[in-house]
């Protein structure tokens, strides 16, 4: 749609143009307020659109998140996860290192785990199902306190997103 001349605008012109703005993608949306009849009322209409848009996805995103993201229980000893375990567990090495043994990454596709190690003795040993990988590798150790890992299964193998030591 054009510039139209300047002139009165009906609503339903003025709901064309808004409508036609929320049709193209959210970077490249304009209003020229000349081809409104009111620019305040399409503006506040568009800008009502947009928020719209970004409320949901900012919602559904956050959702998402405090759904997936749950705090299990300590693993203190050598451990099998479960496709129904939490995403995030704290890893206690106090009484020994500790293997955590992942689930098959092709019953995890998209799952992502994060493990923290809490205690400053021994270490913690992530270790992939069988021939599976974590980075390559079929066994990921930590041994400094407060270290974590962050990883990811592609339906294959697993993969580190975030590793850290303070």
């Amino acid at each position: 749609m054009g510039n139209k001349s300047v002139g009165k605008r009906s609503d339903a012109d003025v709901d064309e143009i808004v409508s036609e703005a929320n049709s193209t993608p959210l970077r490249r949306r304009k209003i020229q307020t000349r081809d409104l009849r009111d620019g305040t009322i399409a503006k506040t209409k568009l800008v009502s659109s947009l928020q719209s848009e970004i409320t949901t996805s900012t919602t559904t995103s956050a959702d998402a998140l405090s759904r997936s993201i749950t705090v299990g229980a300590t693993l203190t000893a050598d451990a099998t996860l479960s496709g129904t375990d939490s995403a995030f567990h704290l890893v206690d090495t106090a009484s020994g290192t500790v293997t955590v043994t992942l689930q098959p990454a092709a019953t995890m596709t998209n799952k992502i785990l994060s493990f923290k190690k809490i205690v400053a003795a021994n270490s913690m040993i992530l270790d992939g199902n069988g021939s599976e990988t974590i980075d390559a590798a079929t066994t990921k150790s930590l041994s400094d306190r407060w270290s974590w890992v962050t990883i990811i299964s592609n339906g294959t193998n697993w993969f580190i997103l975030s590793l850290g030591n303070p």
